[in-house]
Parts: C-alpha cells; structure tokens; sequence
C-alpha cells in the first residue's frame, strides 16, 4: 500500500506534506524535532491497523481517500481524506534517438526541457479563469456545531448536516411527516441527550407539544417539556395518555427494567400514527420496541466499541467526537454532525397532572344538585385522567351501594350523605347505631328508628314532589329488621324525585352503582395507576366500572 500511495505522483505527496506540517505544529516544539508520522490507509485486519497506529480503527475505513495520521506517540490522531490529482509533466521530456554517424545504430536516451509547466499547473490557471468557477467534488469540512437552519418549522425539524461528497456539499438532515421517527444510538458522553434537547427546543419553539420518558434523568428541570420517570408507572401511563400528538422522547432506554419497557411495549400498542405523534429513542445500545418496528425513522449511531460498530454500521469509520456519529441513509451511511445550541427558550409545557397534586378535599369537588330528573353527586376523580368523578342517580339506578370497609373509612358515607341532603328538600336517614350522629349537614335530618317508617317516609315525599335522598347506615341490620321477605316500595325502587345511598353488603334490591375497594370481576378491570392513594374505590355497574380516587380529608 505505501508503493501505491507512492505512486500519487508529487501532487498527492504535497498534501500529505502540508498535512503533516499542520498537525506537527499543535505539538509541543521540543518535542517537533523528534516526531514520527505514521499514515495508515484501509487495513484489511483489526491487527494489521493496531500494528500501524496502535488501535483498529483503520480497519474500519472506506472508501478510497481515507487515512489515519499519527504523529509521535498519539500526540496527534487524525482521520483525513486526500484528493487524488495527476497529469503528465510537460516540463521534461525524455526521448529515444539514434545518430545515423554511429556506425553501432546505438538508441540513445535523452532528457530535454525540465522547467516548462506541468499539466496540474495548467490545470489550477484554466479553472482559475473559469466563471463561475468549476463545483468542488470535495465537500466543505463538517463544523463542530451547525447552529440553526433555514426554514425549521412544524413540518421540518433540523438534527445536523451530514456529508454529501459525491455533489460536493454538506446538507441539513431535517425529520418530516413522512419520516418522522429518529433513533439515535451511542456510548456515554457522545451527545445523545443534548442534540434530543436541541431539536425538541425547536419543535416546541414551532408549537409542538413535547413528551419525554427519562430513563437516564437528563431531563430533570427542564421547563418547556412534560418529563415522566421511566420508573414510575403513574407518571410513564399519564404521560403516554395524554401525549396523542407532538414529539414523544424516549431517552435512555438501555438504562430502563424490563417491567419498564414491557410497559412501554403495551402502552405503545395504540399510539397515534406518524402522522401526528413523532417518537424519538436514544440509548447506548440498540433497543428495539415492539410498536416501533416499521414506522419510518432516521437512524443516527455515534461512536461506540469497535465491536458494536461493526455489527451496526459494518467498515464505516468509528465517529472520533462527540456529536459526530454515522446517519444511515438507505443502505448508505454519512458522516453527521448533531446540532447542540438550544436557542432561545421555547415557552414553559404545561405540568403533568399527577394524583399526588389533587387538593384531595371535599371542598375542591362541586356540590351534589338536580340535574333534570336525576342526582349528581361528585365523588373523587377519575383515576384514568384526574377529572371529576360524579356518579349520575335517576330512575334506571337510583342508588349508590357503598362497601362497608369503605363507608368506616374515614366518614365516607357520612360526606356523601352530608352532600345529598344539603341538596334535597327531604332527607331521611336510618341509622340506630347513631353511626352519622353528629355529622354536619345532617343535624335536620329525619331519623325513623323502624324500617317500616323509613319506606313510608319516603313513599310520602315521593308523592308530594319533594326532592329526597334516605339513608341507610347498616344495610345488613335494616333487612334483619324488615325481614328477609321484603321488598323496598315500589316508589323507592324507581324514584323520580329522589336517591338513596345504602351502606352494607345487601343491596336491599336495589339498582345502582356500587362503590367498593376492589372490582367484583378483576377480568375486565383496568388497572390502577395511582396505586400510591390510599383512598381508591371501583365504582361499578352492570357491563361498566372504573377506578376513582376518593378525598383523603373527611
């Protein structure tokens, strides 16, 4: 390989020449004297370039042009790449000649000229009166930073320019609606949570909602992104609900458990297409989710173990910085550099909604009222996006049947029966055991001691068109005292003015919502995400149910 880069021709030996001088003059000038310059070209081994240069890394090169440069003991290390110029000399000529006196016929050699201009000489003058002058084959070098782009807005996202050396340019690589999607991959330290930062800064600055599961906790503070802990379950399902269209991050998913990307793998399933939601993924090696096979996506690798580079990125040259990596184009790959500079600030997202910010008081929910021919009466919030939970009584299911366990909980069934009669015009309660006896809002009640008496009472606000609720504090021991046999009147049962709230495990026959501690059938329950609360209850019907959280504050 040295007789073939012999072979040049002067040319190609004055910029190697010119090369060496510029990296001989960032070392040391005692140390100058003494440098030894190695050049190695594309090796066939990993061993032959460590033989050469002390490291694989020649082995990876390709393409013709590339080249380690070596100076002294890894005071200098370089990848370059070298043009290749060559012309005949014009200015010496050698020529065979016999002189007919010679009566030998012997041919003679013999060179004429030697100071005539050579071909590259003509060359360089015949393009340097060319207008406009002749397009380089070379491309400019990549800067260590490419700031912004032209033209960066919804539709285009700019991640860094990348090397076209066969027009002579270098690009901006931008992520579009049809190819949305980026996965970027490399070792610790390379860049990958700043250049996710830098291109998330500008699709918020472009009015994109961005999202990010923080595996590695890079993200923490970062005012104008929703961030969830990829270790906690509530924040990672809230995040992944709320987030239907933006930017989606999923940083750090090497550093994730299992459990955490068995979750992401479920919650993905449904994902809005590319179309509306464009996911990123950084990592330290490949991690592959299962959702995101077949969505289009750049694939960025910066540097990492020889091992792995060769697996991913076969005889490409091992990126040598941070921010510098390999852009997969097709079966092509091109030399990138990622953009760093955030700009100005995009503006602040909004905050997460987590259960543990709810103000988990009576007084944050609305108060019980008639709603046409039923009542509404609030209860907690909805576990699946924290909104109000409100339970509807009427006519189809005028009862709301609370478990015991949750009705000693903390006066419950004292607050929702507190809340019900501070909106009816009638409330009756049936309570021996004095279990709502001092409850406020309840002081005015009625309170029949016989079971007999409470149906009548109701029987007769029903009749008159008064809004009633009736209580009952201890199901179990209301039928003991009615009897078995017994059935609520029919007026109680279908009620167009009034509801009732039962508290035990016998439903007295009624129609209604249950609240309880746990689902009935666990099958067709979804999961609790805010499993930290201690307060939830799965408020259920016939074919429907869902969890709600419950005030902590009596």
């Amino acid at each position: 390989r040295m007789i073939r880069l012999a072979r040049l021709g002067r040319s190609l030996g004055m910029h190697l020449v010119l090369a060496t001088q510029r990296l001989g003059s960032a070392v040391p000038a005692d140390l100058r004297a003494n440098l030894r310059v190695r050049i190695a070209l594309r090796c066939e081994t990993p061993d032959e370039s460590a033989a050469v240069i002390g490291r694989p890394d020649a082995a990876y090169l390709v393409g013709s042009g590339w080249a380690f440069v070596q100076v002294g003991q890894n005071e200098v290390f370089r990848r370059i790449r070298v043009a290749y110029v060559s012309g005949r000399s014009l200015g010496a000529r050698e020529i065979l000649w016999m002189d007919p006196a010679d009566p030998a016929r012997r041919l003679r050699r013999e060179v004429i000229g030697g100071e005539a201009r050579r071909d590259l000489d003509v060359l360089v003058e015949a393009l340097a009166r060319m207008d406009p002058p002749a397009p380089r084959r070379t491309p400019p070098p990549l800067p260590a930073d490419p700031g912004f782009p032209e033209g960066e807005g919804e539709r285009g996202i700019g991640i860094g320019v990348a090397d076209y050396p066969e027009i002579g340019e270098i690009r901006w690589i931008f992520l579009t609606p049809s190819a949305p999607d980026w996965r970027l991959v490399g070792q610790a330290g390379t860049g990958k949570t700043a250049a996710l930062m830098a291109a998330a800064a500008a699709a918020a600055r472009a009015g994109r909602r961005v999202a990010v599961v923080d595996g590695d906790g890079g993200w923490k503070g970062c005012p104008w992104a929703q961030v969830a802990d990829a270790d906690d379950p509530e924040a990672v399902v809230r995040l992944l609900r709320e987030i239907r269209e933006g930017v989606l991050i999923l940083d750090g998913l090497d550093r994730m458990s299992e459990e955490s990307l068995e979750r992401l793998n479920l919650l993905l399933s449904d994902a809005p297409g590319p179309d509306r939601l464009w996911i990123w993924t950084a990592a330290r090696r490949e991690v592959s989710l299962r959702p995101l096979r077949g969505r289009p996506a750049r694939v960025v690798l910066l540097a990492m173990e020889a091992r792995e580079w060769e697996a991913l990125a076969g005889r490409h040259p091992i990126p040598d910085g941070p921010f510098r990596g390999l852009w997969l184009d097709g079966e092509e790959g091109r030399e990138i550099v990622l953009r760093r500079a955030l700009g100005d600030p995009p503006p602040p997202a909004p905050p997460l909604r987590r259960a543990a910010d709810l103000p988990a008081r009576w007084e944050a929910l609305p108060p019980a009222a008639r709603d046409g021919a039923g009542w509404v009466l609030p209860l907690g919030w909805w576990d699946a996006d924290l909104a109000p939970a409100a339970v509807r009584l009427d006519s189809r299911r005028p009862a709301l049947l609370v478990d015991p366990t949750l009705a000693a909980a903390r006066g419950l069934l004292g607050r929702l029966a507190a809340r019900l009669a501070a909106a009816a015009a009638r409330a009756v309660l049936w309570d021996p055991d004095g279990l709502l006896e001092g409850e406020p809002g309840l002081e005015g009640a009625e309170r029949p001691e016989d079971p007999e008496a409470f149906w009548a009472a109701l029987e007769a606000a029903e009749a008159a068109g008064e809004a009633w609720v009736g209580v009952v504090a201890d199901a179990d021991r209301f039928r003991m005292a009615l009897g078995y046999g017994r059935e609520p009147p029919a007026a109680v049962r279908r009620p167009r003015r009034g509801a009732l709230l039962v508290a035990g495990r016998d439903g007295l026959g009624l129609r209604g919502w249950r609240l309880a501690p746990d689902p009935e059938d666990p099958r067709g329950a979804s999961p609790r995400l805010a499993a930290a609360w201690p307060m939830a209850a799965y408020l259920s019907a016939p074919g429907e149910g869902a969890w709600v959280l419950l005030p902590l504050q009596p």
